[in-house]
């Protein structure tokens, strides 16, 4: 496999959802860990609020896709209530990202590209900053601290809520 990998990416719109899913599904258990449940981790209401009624104002994603336009990775963010949130949540004003790329796909740049345009998407929104919930030994930390996402919480767990301000 070359550590080349072209691709492009583009807006999501609604018929990306089922996609979007399975990334949803790729991010919950990023490990890979056998035994893993992925049905029993879906089932959490902090998971499955990340996409349930997609397309509500403020939603925005974007896809990676191949040269053939198979789906490589997706990214979004939406905003969220203080009685109906995930794990990353911040203020009611802070919308919430998630981002995972298919497991052969990974480690190319790809992550870092789709991270980048959300967060182009989101200056040009006028959003004033972005949020996201992180396993602390995820290899993904890495890139969000280089794009300038600062660790805020003090969880006991082993879960990092991470912020970008943007303004």
């Amino acid at each position: 496999m070359t550590n080349r990998l072209d691709f492009w990416i583009r807006e999501g719109v609604e018929a990306d959802l089922p996609f979007m899913e399975e990334m949803l599904r790729a991010a919950a258990c990023w490990s890979g860990e056998d035994g893993v449940d992925v049905d029993e981790v879906m089932s959490e209401p902090e998971i499955a609020v990340i996409l349930r009624d997609w397309g509500r104002p403020g939603d925005t994603a974007s896809i990676a896709e191949s040269e053939t336009g198979q789906p490589m990775g997706a990214a979004w963010y939406r905003f969220y209530t203080k009685e109906n949130h995930s794990y990353g949540f911040v203020d009611e004003e802070t919308p919430e990202l998630a981002i995972a790329v298919r497991r052969e796909c990974r480690n190319r740049g790809l992550g870092t590209s789709l991270l980048e345009r959300l967060i182009t998407e989101a200056a040009k929104q006028e959003v004033g900053s972005l949020s996201l919930s992180v396993d602390r030994v995820n290899y993904a930390v890495r890139m969000y601290e280089r794009a300038g996402f600062l660790n805020v919480g003090d969880e006991p767990d082993d879960h990092w809520t991470m912020v970008l301000n943007l303004r």
